[in-house]
């Protein structure tokens, strides 16, 4: 279900004669899993992003060798152009997101393993503080005093 549900509440109890009336606060009920799921997947991507950027795990000599000639002089497995991590991103796919890479990475899926098994943060990404933050704005974004 999407959209938003208001919920406003009065009750009259009488007891003896005398009358309490009790009035709820309106609440807002955000039910829409694109605004509440946004905060969460986005932070998945950068959880991975960041993880790629940071990595120092290096590459093999003949990668070292190849990108050498290539004229890119960096020694690290992954991310030896910057165009891995900059390329992460959540993409909204009909009820939920996906997270993608730049199309021309990772296209060998024996190429992701690799990179989970090498930088953590790609095999679990919500055990990052980032994802648990953007999970709990979330999840206090679903209920709101009006």
């Amino acid at each position: 279900m999407t959209g938003r549900v208001r919920i406003d509440e009065t009750m009259q109890v009488s007891a003896g004669g005398a009358s309490v009336t009790v009035k709820a606060d309106p609440l807002e009920i955000e039910l829409d899993p694109i605004a509440l799921g946004r905060g969460p997947a986005d932070a998945i991507a950068e959880t991975i992003s960041e993880a790629i950027a940071s990595s120092e795990v290096p590459a093999s000599p003949g990668t070292i060798a190849k990108r050498k000639r290539q004229g890119i002089t960096s020694t690290r497995k992954w991310n030896a152009t910057g165009e891995l991590a900059r390329g992460i991103r959540s993409d909204v796919n009909g009820q939920g997101f996906d997270i993608h890479a730049p199309s021309d990475r990772l296209e060998d899926p024996a190429l992701l393993e690799q990179l989970a098994a090498d930088i953590p943060e790609v095999a679990n990404p919500t055990d990052s503080t980032q994802f648990q933050n953007a999970l709990e704005q979330s999840a206090n974004a679903v209920v709101r005093r009006r």
